[in-house]
């Protein structure tokens, strides 16, 4: 899994894999006219089956096998012409073959009716049941689903104790197919397939004294990773996700593809890009747009991918955080500011909780997790991988759960039940449900986590303006305004700050203030308006003080100077750089699996991609959101493992449609 040398602890995993047949157990008694073993494949045909039954031959009657071969027997199994018959020493069948006495009883009680049964699964669906059952190409042909690198377990149903079971388990993806895998028994425990493919495995009860075939059972297999909520991944796979992703936290890319292959990437990479897209001057290429979604997936499908690199049995979790909404209602009397953050997911070992005073985790794994200072072109003031706009002067990944002050969540609330639901029923279209699903679906749970700090005593020197509830309104946009105004050229921070650099000297501001606030009407041109403050009702209170009032001017430019000039640092998961938080990952996952059950359930009544004009609120100049645009991150397909290309939008919208198996994971449940 990702292990460098065998003192790896890695390495050393307890773990027990069944082989197939290595050689004959009867071998020495001339007893195997006919078959073929290689290594861990065992491959014969029906008719050498047929053709060498006659040709058994053993130095003893039947029934009276030597103490040694009957041992032999008991732990590895019987070759008639050609097939293995295992006597399975996981708890299947032991013992010798019957006497000749008992061939009428043996003969009554197989007669080869009935259907052959089995099932296949691991630790979650002898938990959870199945998995996945929503998706037609799993549940339409009754095909099983299985996960790289997860213990899996083949069991018969009802076996029979006059007969012996062999499984045959094809790739029926790859050309030419490899040879199949053959496993013996009743029960086969602890299998692991390897890669993600499409299989075939075929269960085959023969007669235990004949060899004859009694009967078979075929059933489709897809391997894929399936993505659990995090709260439902056992104690050991939750672990393994943390400590995989802590890796790609530690290891420079560099060094990781050195170490673990050219899949790896460090998580400095993925907030680089990110941080040059949502970071650009110009619009936000991964929001605001119809290619959030595909953007995302795309993004979230290279980081699974990297973490692959590191642990192949790891795949992406989701956060269904609208189980939060649901705990703080009925057991905390919906007191989200007390206890939105009190849950087993910030514990020290899970994502961790900041300190309210500094604003960062302190205790484990992801205490004082560093903001990189290494980047291509997009950072901030003080060199920081971070939005632009942000001259946040703290070093490591920061959370504030207030907006200057003003509860985060009172700017949207927290998604819950209701708003997915709504999500899903209300919107048709992919347009206004590619839109929508960005904002209260999923917006607020950035907003809670990130927050603003370091302007709550600015924005108070507005409360003789402002009806409480405005205020707070203002002060929940702030991460918003402080953003508007960097891409309208408004408010401009200085290009580099070192990082010792006191906030007074590096800060962010208004160099053309003095002319805006000459004029009003000019004022409410620039700053005073939804580009800038996105809130028509705050717009409108902001107009009616500036013309009802004596000092109305004077009021207008102190809301100018304050939106100007206020130290508004943003949280991390609140801008561009928003990947450096670990509880970033999950919360993506989350919107893709609301997407796939819209399709499956409900589907819509037009995808079109419309026109260029609508595909993201910047216009058509807006990379990233029309249809043929690419998305930014280089993840592999399993059916198309040597692509070199980058896959479009458009592309990426058909090969995620749930109705087919393309992509290389399944979410559990609905």
């Amino acid at each position: 899994i990702g292990c460098s040398s065998p003192k790896d602890d890695r390495c050393t995993l307890p773990m027990t894999v069944p082989k197939p047949l290595t050689s004959h157990p009867m071998e020495e008694y001339g007893a195997v006219p006919g078959g073929a073993h290689e290594g861990t494949q065992m491959r014969s045909s029906a008719a050498e089956g047929d053709a060498h039954t006659a040709s058994l031959r053993s130095p003893e009657p039947a029934g009276a096998f030597s103490k040694q071969s009957r041992l032999r027997l008991g732990a590895a199994g019987l070759v008639l012409g050609g097939w293995a018959f295992v006597v399975n020493a996981l708890g299947g069948v032991g013992g010798a073959l019957p006497g000749a006495g008992e061939v009428s009883a043996l003969d009554a009680s197989l007669d080869g009716s009935g259907e052959l049964r089995f099932v296949v699964g691991n630790a979650y669906t002898s938990r959870d049941g199945q998995p996945s059952w929503d998706y037609p190409w799993l549940s339409a042909d009754d095909a099983v689903l299985v996960s790289p690198h997860q213990e899996t377990f083949f069991s018969v149903v009802e076996p029979s104790e006059h007969a012996v079971y062999a499984w045959r388990l094809q790739d029926t993806f790859t050309a030419p197919p490899p040879p199949p895998s053959i496993y013996n028994g009743t029960n086969v425990q602890s299998l692991m397939v390897r890669d993600v493919s499409d299989l075939e495995l075929t269960l085959t009860e023969y007669n235990k004294l004949t060899g004859d075939v009694l009967r078979t059972a075929t059933r489709k297999v897809h391997c894929r990773y399936v993505r659990r909520e995090i709260r439902a991944l056992n104690e050991h796979d939750r672990e393994s996700f943390f400590e995989t992703a802590r890796v790609l936290w530690d290891t420079p890319t560099a060094e990781g593809i050195a170490h673990f292959g050219e899949g790896y990437r460090s998580v400095e990479y993925f907030i680089d890009i990110h941080n040059q897209l949502a970071g650009a001057l110009d619009c936000d290429h991964m929001h605001d747009g119809l290619g959030f979604l595909t953007q995302h997936l795309g993004l979230s499908l290279r980081f699974e991918q990297a973490l692959q690199a590191v642990n192949p049995a790891v795949s992406l979790p989701y956060w269904d955080y609208t189980i939060d909404s649901a705990h703080v209602q009925a057991e905390n009397g919906s007191d989200f500011e007390t206890y939105l953050f009190t849950s087993e997911l910030w514990q020290p070992n899970w994502f961790g909780t900041a300190d309210p005073d500094l604003h960062y985790v302190t205790e484990g794994r992801w205490a004082y997790t560093k903001v990189s200072t290494d980047w291509n072109s997009t950072h901030s003031a003080y060199g920081y991988l971070r939005a632009p706009w942000n001259a946040n002067p703290v070093e490591y990944v920061t959370r504030v759960h207030s907006q200057c002050g003003q509860a985060a969540y009172d700017f949207q609330g927290w998604p819950d039940c209701a708003s997915h639901y709504g999500l899903l029923n209300n919107f048709t279209d992919f347009l206004s449900f590619g839109y929508s699903i960005q904002v209260l679906p999923h917006g607020p749970v950035h907003v809670n986590i990130g927050g603003t700090f370091g302007c709550e005593d600015d924005y108070d020197r507005l409360s003789h303006m402002f009806q409480r509830s405005q205020l707070a309104e203002l002060k929940v946009l702030s991460f918003a305004t402080v953003k508007n105004m960097y891409r309208l050229g408004l408010r401009i921070c200085p290009d580099f700050c070192s990082t010792d650099t006191d906030p007074s000297e590096c800060k962010c501001g208004c160099p053309d203030l003095s002319s805006y606030t000459e004029n009003v009407t000019v004022l409410k041109e620039t700053l005073l308006n939804t580009k800038v403050i996105p809130s028509p009702q705050l717009i409108d209170a902001i107009m009616a003080i500036t013309e009802r009032d004596e000092d109305g001017v004077e009021k207008a430019n102190l809301v100018a100077d304050v939106l100007c000039n206020a130290n508004v640092y943003v949280g991390d998961q609140l801008e561009s750089g928003s990947p450096a938080d670990i509880s970033f990952w999950p919360i993506h996952p989350t919107i893709e699996r609301l997407w796939m059950w819209k399709k499956l359930r409900h589907g819509f009544t037009d995808e079109k991609w419309v026109d260029s004009t609508t595909n993201s609120i910047f216009g058509d100049s807006c990379t990233g959101h029309a249809e043929e645009d690419m998305i930014a991150y280089p993840f592999k397909l399993w059916d198309e493992p040597t692509r070199a290309t980058l896959y479009s939008n458009a592309e990426l919208y058909t090969i995620a449609d749930p109705s087919t198996s393309r992509l290389p994971y399944v979410y559990d449940t609905f």
